[in-house]
């Protein structure tokens, strides 16, 4: 992808649905149904009963209803191809429950599904919905499961309207043309999205990926939010209004907004966003309709974003934060590494606009933020009021802060806990001795001057000694640089860093005791990349895996023991 020369090409979305469900049946071009024996003809109406997969294909010819008070169960292995532009109205009770080797298809030139007053208990797992206006729409106070489902090649993902929550678990969410994967816009209920894929989704408005305006417990969990293009802000995640949304352990990387700012998540008009575990990386905030407020990777207008154990690296705008931009808004850091972004003035890092906006930076690593070719950048500026201790600035090329800057910062006037010169506030001004900068590892080497030098006031890291500075601590007991996270009862734990990648991918895996785990990794296609089952010679372990080789995109290792499974995205670069 070339950011600087205007033109973007999206990152290609792994297919969920060549791995978790059933494939394409023989001789099947694409998501086209043919003919069979045992074929069923739907002339319209209402539709209830079962619809079962020895009568499969079943053709639609006409708008079809599940009325209230009906049910409606489809089997695995199911194929519905809707023969005109009809659509499939849900009053009642719907039942498509696919399996991961036999999946349900619903595809033709259609509406897509319109849930409208249906109960909650309605399920749509192991699906694969396409070719549709929009795939789900959503009413009243409908509110049907959908897991392990790709939803893909639309003009719009889904629609919800409901009043009702939202959520989504191992789902892919692809492709959809014209107005976006995920539309909250116009809900009042809120949305949970666990271990989903939103890629390659475009839209004409705001928020190609995911568009949230309410609710006040949005979440996501293990998301990959890759690829999408926005004509306007927020390519990634537009969020607006009321709307407060939680980011945990995601990926929101490659994103493109065209016309206005934020390329990877806007937040705007009060809003608020929580980060933890995070990697905002490779987006774009074109901002020449708002030259005020660009935000490659994150932007804040009259909002307010936290990020704790971040990295926020190798975004890019033309003017104003290539990393993060705040205008008249909050800002708070802790443990972040914000490193290699870019914008053609001299404001790459963090731009702070506004006399009104704060901003409070605590543990952090401000490094290499520049534009080469442009005026030299700094790593942050500041019209606002800004604090920052116990951080690190390093390699600015026009410096470390412009503009408003906190009395006696930078000025070396006494010792840290390590022996090394710091300012007032603990900053420190050294190489932070990045595992491999260029390659996206922002790990700590042994003797960085990072390690143990942040905060003595926060709680320890978990070798037990002092935190240290950015994202990743460095583990003095030499048995891994990461915080152990406890396995669910009966679940798989899977883990890749860096993510992304560009060269080596560290894998952790844990597994149910005395479970034989499989782990493979899949292509686009759905091929088979990699069986590294051979090399697991336990149930908990860490694998390298070398990516050097593989083109740029989202790309998923898959973990399975027994009746346990895991499914980790993780995108590599180029």
């Amino acid at each position: 992808m070339d950011r600087k020369s205007g033109f973007f090409l999206c990152i290609p979305a792994l297919s969920l649905l060549y791995l978790l469900l059933s494939p394409l049946p023989t001789g099947l071009p694409g998501f086209s149904l043919v003919s069979s024996a045992s074929a069923d003809t739907i002339p319209g109406g209402n539709v209830s009963g079962t619809w079962y997969a020895a009568s499969s294909p079943y053709y639609i010819e006409g708008n079809i209803t599940i009325p209230t008070g009906n049910t409606l169960i489809i089997e695995p292995g199911v194929m519905v191809d809707f023969l005109g532009y009809s659509n499939f109205t849900v009053n009642g009770w719907l039942e498509a429950v696919g399996t991961e080797a036999d999946s349900i298809w619903f595809a033709g030139g259609w509406l897509g599904f319109f849930f409208n007053g249906a109960p909650g208990s309605s399920s749509l797992e192991y699906c694969s919905i396409s070719s549709a206006l929009t795939g789900i729409k959503t009413l009243g106070s409908s509110s049907p499961g959908v897991s392990h489902c790709r939803i893909s090649n639309n003009s719009e993902g889904i629609s919800w309207e409901s009043t009702s929550d939202a959520t989504f678990s191992d789902c892919v969410i692809s492709g959809n043309d014209s107005y976006g994967g995920v539309d909250m816009y116009y809900s009042l209920g809120n949305l949970t999205m666990v271990d989903c894929v939103i890629c390659d989704n475009v839209s004409s408005y705001e928020g190609a990926g995911v568009r949230i305006s309410n609710g006040t417990a949005n979440s996501f969990a293990g998301c990959t939010i890759s690829g999408n293009w926005s004509e306007q802000r927020g390519a990634g995640v537009s969020i607006s209004g009321s709307a407060s949304v939680t980011f945990t352990d995601c990926t929101i990387s490659d994103n493109w907004s065209n016309w206005k700012n934020g390329g990877g998540v806007a937040l705007t008009n009060g809003s608020t966003a929580t980060f933890t575990d995070c990697a905002i990386n490779g987006n774009t905030g074109f901002n020449m309709a708002t030259p005020d407020n660009g935000g490659g990777g994150i932007s804040l207008i009259d909002a307010s974003a936290t990020l704790s154990y971040c990295t926020v690296f190798d975004n890019y705008t033309i003017e104003y934060g290539g990393g993060i931009a705040v205008t008249n808004g909050n800002l708070v850091l802790d443990h972040c590494t914000i490193s290699g972004n870019q914008s053609n003035d001299d404001k790459s890092g963090i731009s702070i606009a506004g006399s009104g906006s704060t901003s409070d930076i605590t543990n952090s690593i401000i490094s290499y933020n520049n534009f080469p070719g442009s005026q030299p950048s700094y790593g942050i500026y500041n019209q606002g009021s800004l604090m920052v201790e116990y951080s690190d600035f390093y390699g600015n090329e026009g410096g470390d802060i412009l503009g408003n800057v906190p009395s006696g910062f930078g000025v070396l006037d006494r010792v840290n806990l390590n022996g090394d010169s710091c300012d007032c506030y603990y900053d420190i001004f050294m190489e932070p001795m990045f595992a491999d900068t260029a390659g996206g590892d922002f790990h700590l080497l042994a003797g960085s001057p990072c390690i143990d030098a942040g905060d003595p006031t926060f709680p320890y890291d978990p070798d037990g000694t002092i935190t240290d500075m950015g994202r990743y601590y460095f583990n003095q007991t030499g048995t891994g640089g990461s915080t152990a996270i406890p396995m669910p009862p009966g679940q798989c734990l899977l883990s890749c860093h860096p993510n992304p990648c560009r060269q080596i991918l560290n894998i952790h895996f844990e597994v149910p005791a005395q479970s034989v785990p499989n782990l493979s990794i899949y292509g686009l296609d759905g091929r088979l990349l990699a069986d590294m089952t051979d090399c697991l010679l336990s149930d908990t372990g860490d694998l390298e895996l070398d990516v050097s080789g593989m083109c740029g995109g989202v790309y998923l290792c898959r973990l399975v023991a027994g009746d346990a499974s895991g499914t980790r995205a993780f995108v590599v670069m180029r």
